[in-house]
């Protein structure tokens, strides 16, 4: 189930690199107010989050000041990869509500996500794309991260993707 929603991730992924070929513009999303770490939610979110399928794994860790990396799938006999984006997130709302800003898009990434009794974290991936809806509740029961660290910068080894919008 989780390779159905994996795609998604990819897709995103796919949309930051390929900015690497536009010229370094300052992204649309700069004027946004980066996720309010007041709260608990945002304090609970903050640090490495894992998904895998079988021996794949991805990863997402979310940092202070609205900063988002997307760690890349390990490829064998390649350095691992991580992109940088920014969200915000409305953890007033049930399920909470996460904003995932890619570079030179317009719109956002809209979806929701929500911690589940066992410390996990429940994301909706799938069907999520710049300029479509937020999804009202879980689809396929979304997608399962571990949090795997509290840590918010990149593991030794990962390279930052450059030009991919970061500020």
């Amino acid at each position: 189930m989780i390779m159905r929603q994996l795609p998604s991730v990819i897709l995103l992924l796919t949309l930051c690199s390929t900015s690497l070929i536009v010229p370094n513009l300052a992204p649309s999303y700069a004027q946004t107010s980066p996720a309010n770490s007041t709260t608990q939610a945002n304090q609970n979110l903050l640090g490495a989050w894992e998904v895998k399928e079988d021996e794949m794994s991805l990863t997402f860790i979310f940092a202070p000041d609205g900063k988002l990396f997307i760690v890349a799938p390990a490829i064998p006999n390649q350095k691992r990869t991580a992109t940088e984006l920014q969200y915000k997130i409305n953890s007033v709302l049930k399920p909470m509500h996460l904003d995932v800003f890619l570079p030179r898009k317009n719109k956002p990434v809209q979806t929701i996500f929500e911690y589940t009794v066992d410390g996990k974290m429940r994301m909706q991936l799938e069907g999520t794309d710049p300029g479509i809806p937020r999804p009202t509740q879980f689809k396929n029961n979304g997608t399962i991260f571990e949090k795997i660290s509290d840590s918010t910068a990149l593991p030794e080894g990962v390279e930052l993707v450059p030009g991919n919008g970061s500020s």
